[in-house]
């Protein structure tokens, strides 16, 4: 009698494993409406359609309290005197100042017409901040004397009035004999009320796009050189 073997089941191929795709992001809540496409300036001017005397700036130590109307009319002000400087779509303009108005008015202003406020930190030293301003080639620099009751501007003024190709100095806070030998935010916005010519700043608001860039802010440096991060009005 003979014993029959079974035969071996022929191994079947087995399918390869899929990689599950990864989640960029997670959504929760409606999907309607979809986020909005604006430009900083732009929503800054849909924020005063709707709420133009509602609060939207309180800065206890100055005593400012500005409605939506009057941020929106400063920084178009601002605006339209940083056109007539010559400052354009790209254009880098610089800053580096304690937390007041004239702060909040100047980072609309250059959003409004498509240039890039590079954001210097308060605590650089006069050598730090002429590396930021060289680094991102700043056509004109808001600043202050002081800041608060701890950094001393001096030394960095001091700096800029050597350089040769230097930015411009605009002095955010103080007029007159306290401001000495730079132009003032407040003297730019008086000029800018004479000239009263809106069409300008319309036209350039109108070639500015969501994507640009709108501000640049350096790392704290840990590695090496600071360097600089874009952001866009998105």
């Amino acid at each position: 009698m003979s014993t029959q073997h079974p035969t071996p089941a022929t191994p079947t191929a087995q399918p390869s494993p899929q990689p599950c795709p990864k989640k960029l992001s997670f959504l929760q809540g409606p999907v309607e409406p979809p986020l909005v496409d604006l430009t900083l300036g732009e929503l800054l001017e849909l924020q005063t359609y709707q709420h133009g005397t509602k609060e939207c700036l309180v800065i206890p130590w100055t005593g400012a309290r500005w409605t939506y109307n009057e941020l929106n009319q400063q920084s178009s002000l601002l605006a339209r005197a940083l056109l007539e400087m010559g400052i354009r779509v790209g254009d880098r303009v610089g800053i580096m100042a304690g937390n007041c108005e004239q702060y909040a008015a100047v980072f609309f202003a250059v959003a409004r017409i498509g240039a890039v406020l590079v954001i210097l930190n308060n605590t650089y030293t006069a050598t730090e901040a002429m590396y930021g301003l060289r680094f991102s080639d700043c056509k004109v620099f808001f600043t202050t004397r002081k800041i608060g009751h701890q950094v001393d501007n001096r030394p960095l003024l001091e700096q800029l009035a050597k350089e040769k190709k230097g930015p411009p100095v605009v002095i955010l806070r103080g007029e007159g004999t306290e401001a000495g030998e730079y132009q003032t935010y407040d003297e730019l916005i008086q000029a800018s009320r004479k000239a009263g010519n809106d069409e300008v700043l319309q036209r350039a608001m109108r070639r500015v796009l969501p994507h640009q860039v709108v501000n640049l802010q350096f790392t704290s440096g840990t590695t090496g050189l600071p360097k600089a991060a874009m952001l866009t009005h998105q």
